[in-house]
């Protein structure tokens, strides 16, 4: 027993790779979108929508995935999925999976796709995007606050929610 405390108290670790996963909560609409999902699923993958279900659904002890998105293939002549994935970082940034995660969702969905499923799981581009605006402020107002005000205004409104994948946005 002397020998197993000893190994135990000299083993350290280092991580070649960032800790990567989904670290918040998702917000309540998240949650609604998800659990409206679950329901038709019948705990197997036929649609798009069941894989992606089941994506998020996948326990965390394998790793998270923040946001995926499933689209059948247009150049395979099988049922060929290309699945999209991108996780959050520690400091709430989306990340690109890492290969862990990755093969721990392709094993987890293994247990609910059909068999003639194929499924490939690709990483999702992430684009940063920025704003640059003008301001013409009143005569007699402080244009220090006012630029402040508008800032925060499209920071309330832009960097509240990631998007989904593919979702559109409105500028």
């Amino acid at each position: 027993e002397s020998k197993i405390s000893e190994m135990l108290t000299s083993i350290e670790v280092s991580n070649e790779e960032p800790i990567v996963g989904d670290v918040s909560l998702p917000s309540s609409d998240e949650i609604k979108r998800r659990v409206y999902d679950t329901f038709p699923t019948q705990n197997r993958a036929v649609t798009q929508a069941d894989y992606e279900n089941l994506i998020y659904r996948m326990p965390s002890k394998f790793g998270s995935i923040k946001r995926c998105s499933a689209q059948r293939d247009p150049d395979s002549r099988r049922r060929n999925l290309n699945i999209y994935v991108v996780s959050e970082d520690s400091f709430g940034n989306l990340t690109t999976s890492n290969s862990t995660i990755k093969n721990n969702l392709k094993t987890w969905l293994n247990d609910y796709r059909m068999l003639s499923d194929t499924i490939d799981i690709l990483d999702a581009f992430i684009i940063n995007y920025g704003i640059e605006f003008i301001v013409k402020p009143s005569i007699g107002a402080d244009r220090f606050t006012l630029l402040d005000n508008c800032i925060q205004t499209l920071s309330d409104k832009y960097s509240s929610e990631k998007l989904f994948i593919g979702e559109q946005i409105s500028v």
